[in-house]
């Protein structure tokens, strides 16, 4: 497995890899919605690619000054359970950490135990819920993560 950067020649791939991660009820990001993400100035991203650039997954970010949220993250669902999303993240961390990002945030579904476990993995903490957030009702877990080292006022 690989781990790129994601450009805007990469637009319809991510397209196809929505649709078949996103089925209805959930909303799929569109050409639109994605070439948008990919040409913005604040936004950086990373494709996970396999034998003969099969796309297996890919994460995208929106980094102002010091905080990035996670806007996206997702896996082809027959490549799942096998460390693409961790990968994914193993080397977005870094990046953004070399640009000043101190503070990170992200949505995730409630139901999605999965994504929760490995987000709390990487020091995310749960810091509330958005109720009824998604298009089939389901709540949103907020969560956040900071690099920043607290300072004990004792030490």
């Amino acid at each position: 497995m690989r781990i790129v950067a994601a450009t805007p020649a990469h637009r319809d791939a991510l397209v196809a890899l929505e649709r078949a991660c996103f089925p209805p009820p959930a909303r799929p990001w569109g050409r639109q919605q994605l070439a948008a993400q990919l040409e913005d100035p604040l936004g950086l991203g990373w494709l996970a690619q396999g034998d003969e650039d099969r796309l297996l997954g890919y994460a995208t970010f929106r980094r102002v000054l010091d905080e990035a949220e996670l806007l996206r993250i997702a896996t082809d669902p027959a490549a799942r359970r096998q460390g693409v999303a961790r990968a994914l993240l193993e080397t977005a961390f870094p990046k953004l950490d070399a640009t000043g990002v101190e503070r990170y945030f992200l949505e995730v579904r409630q139901d999605n135990r999965a994504a929760r476990a490995l987000y709390q993995r990487f020091d995310f903490q749960e810091t509330g819920l958005r109720r009824g957030y998604f298009a089939d009702g389901c709540d949103a877990v907020l969560m956040a993560r900071s690099t920043i080292q607290e300072h004990d006022p004792k030490s």
